[in-house]
């Protein structure tokens, strides 16, 4: 099983709640998508600190739960949110991108908080939205997924790019960098969901990276390239690349970055990356009212 971290010591806090709905369009390790796994992670602490907390991608069937956390929903029709909302369960909305549905207003109106996944973040909803009760929350990261990272004495000097290959990631930003670098060889790996075309020597596509190659291939590398064309509010493959010992070449789209975290010591980081799902709790403690 994945460890998801340890509880904060001296925390004494008695939570004011005990039972919990999480919707989401999907749910690790069924989909291993980044959303996924920060949900799973505090979903994962939340159940350390004694919370019943069950999963569903779909509309309540009673309502045996303190409030809903309604997070990552992008495949719902709008009518069926809209169900949902007029039910007007107590309700938390956490955000995970900076892509917007039609009913999400409602929903940030009706919920008793939101979440966003960075300063950067907040600030993007902030512009769109009436924000009331509200705080931020860094990505849930596994314990095994803090430590596994290693920098190889002797890197590459290259400059690699992980993830998936659409226009919200900014692939066609780092071709663009990459055309207009031709001396910088740009190592491409990812899922090629825009059937991108690699017309550059030096932008080289390799498929599909293995989960179990993602260390290796992160230690090897001089350079990490991120330039996604919206907000990413809080990119784990940055992360990873950044405990891997890589100097990170982006831009300020990164919500990663929006940070005021000691970033020379990436020890301090890990510590507070894994408080972090535990604290998700103890911060939602202050906003919830029975």
């Amino acid at each position: 099983k994945r460890r998801t971290g340890r509880m904060p010591e001296g925390q004494e806090e008695k939570l004011k709640f005990k039972r919990i709905l999480w919707i989401s369009d999907r749910r690790f390790p069924e989909y291993n998508g980044g959303a996924e796994r920060t949900d799973y992670v505090i979903r994962e602490a939340g159940k350390k600190l004694g919370l019943k907390i069950d999963w569903t991608n779909d509309l309540p069937k009673d309502q045996d739960f303190d409030f809903i956390v309604l997070s990552n929903i992008h495949m719902w029709p709008p009518l069926k949110a809209s169900e949902l909302l007029w039910r007007e369960y107590p309700t938390l909305f956490f955000s995970h991108d900076p892509l917007i549905k039609s009913w999400f207003a409602e929903a940030i109106k009706k919920s008793f908080c939101s979440v966003f996944m960075s300063p950067a973040h907040k600030e993007f909803y902030f512009k769109k939205f009436i924000l009331k009760n509200s705080f931020i929350q860094p990505a849930g990261i596994s314990e095994e997924d803090l430590t596994r990272w290693k920098s190889k004495e002797s890197k590459g000097n290259y400059y690699l790019y992980v993830g998936d290959l659409n226009e919200y990631k900014g692939v066609q930003n780092v071709y663009k960098w990459a055309e207009e670098n031709p001396d910088k060889e740009v190592r491409v790996w990812g899922r090629n969901f825009a059937r991108f075309p690699f017309l550059l020597d030096n932008f080289k596509y390799y498929g599909f990276l293995p989960e179990e190659k993602l260390s290796e291939t992160l230690g090897e590398a001089q350079y990490f390239i991120h330039l996604p064309e919206l907000i990413d509010p809080f990119p784990r493959m940055v992360t990873f690349a950044y405990f891997s010992g890589c100097t990170v070449i982006g831009n300020e789209n990164i919500g990663l970055a929006s940070y005021n975290w000691p970033w020379e010591k990436p020890e301090e980081v890990k510590e507070i990356l894994r408080k972090a799902p535990f604290e998700f709790w103890y911060k939602l403690n202050n906003f919830y009212r029975k």
